[in-house]
């Protein structure tokens, strides 16, 4: 089998080699795209031990190790697209004529919109992800960007030859506008709405993961202070055991500038069952965590930084914290004065 397969049809040998480059290629589940691709008709009645230890034998094949010897090259993406296409279902390829079409345009959208655009749901996308061989759609999204010779992954238009100066004024530059752009397109009446919850929350539970935690811990160094219960939980176990005994009266903060992390969804829906109200801080209103919230506040930025922590979006997104913040302390600003003033005097003797 071994044989027949290394040197049989280059998709065959493509599916291996992608296999081997996967940093969790020796986890089982990892394995599944792989071997629906290497051995497309296997025996299902086998188990799925003997099938990967079918595709480790051959991973470690003599064959395997001279291809790689010759510097064996993956198809780009889209090539890979074009040579799946007649293997997809009909759904998937409208994903696919979808991305060939415009791929630029496809490494800024979000799962939701590119479902969108081709006509399509979230988990058609995800599946044609996966008959690419991808682990998920941010696979793909990266990919592209790494790809294409117009995309700029590091940061917009920064590049390779830029002196620090230029780096500082183009990143810089961005900052300005990401935050001149969401005070023009931010919605104050959902903002105006978000303090009311706020202010009136019996307790308030941040949740965020990545760079997104981030934020949410700023907004629990913020808003304690004001002597409403709240915490930030950027642990996805915690926040659904949180979200869980939750109830009506209870406030949820989820931020997520893709607004597709699972976890974060996943504790925003158990919250809301729970009875709490959920407000998103998302990049895009059309985001699948939108959908499970109460109140969204779109906070649309250009990340441009893809392949790079998050940038422009941390920004924003401690922008609204910060107007929230405020807002909120202003709605009483008597009644806490005193206490944010205890909250100062405090920290005197911790500093020189």
């Amino acid at each position: 089998m071994c044989p027949s397969l290394v040197n049989g049809a280059p998709a065959g040998r493509a599916y291996i080699i992608m296999y081997l480059k996967d940093k969790n290629y020796f986890n089982p589940p990892r394995a599944a795209p792989y071997l629906v691709k290497i051995f497309p008709k296997i025996s299902f009645s086998l188990t799925w031990g003997i099938m990967f230890g079918k595709l480790q034998h051959i991973a470690r094949s003599p064959a395997i190790a001279n291809l790689l010897k010759k510097g064996f090259r993956m198809p780009d993406t889209l090539t890979t697209i074009r040579n799946a296409l007649d293997s997809l279902r009909n759904s998937e390829k409208k994903v696919a004529k979808c991305v060939l079409a415009d791929p630029s345009a496809a490494i800024n959208y979000s799962i939701t919109e590119l479902a969108e655009k081709a006509g399509t749901s979230e988990a058609t996308v995800v599946r044609f992800c996966r008959s690419l061989g991808l682990a998920g759609y941010l696979e793909l999204r990266l990919n592209l960007a790494r790809e294409m010779p117009s995309a700029q992954p590091i940061f917009e238009n920064v590049s390779a030859a830029d002196s620090v100066a230029e780096i500082t004024g183009k990143i810089l530059s961005a900052h300005k506008e990401a935050l001149s752009n969401a005070l023009h397109k931010l919605n104050l009446d959902d903002l105006e709405q978000a303090v009311k919850l706020l202010a009136a929350a019996r307790s308030i539970d941040f949740y965020g993961v990545g760079g997104s935690a981030i934020v949410a811990k700023d907004a629990h160094h913020k808003f304690f202070r004001l002597g409403i219960p709240c915490a930030a939980y950027d642990d996805p176990h915690m926040q659904v055991m949180s979200a869980a005994q939750l109830s009506a009266g209870c406030v949820v903060v989820a931020i997520s500038h893709t607004g597709s992390t699972k976890d974060i969804i996943e504790s925003a829906r158990i919250a809301r069952g729970a009875g709490a109200k959920i407000i998103g801080v998302v990049g895009k209103n059309n985001s699948p965590l939108a959908r499970v919230c109460d109140l969204v506040l779109s906070v649309h930025s250009q990340e441009a930084a893809l392949l790079l922590a998050p940038m422009t979006s941390r920004l924003v997104q401690l922008a609204i914290i910060d107007v929230l913040f405020v807002a909120v302390a202003m709605q009483d600003f008597e009644g806490i004065k005193d206490r944010l003033d205890r909250v100062k005097r405090s920290l005197v003797e911790k500093r020189y």
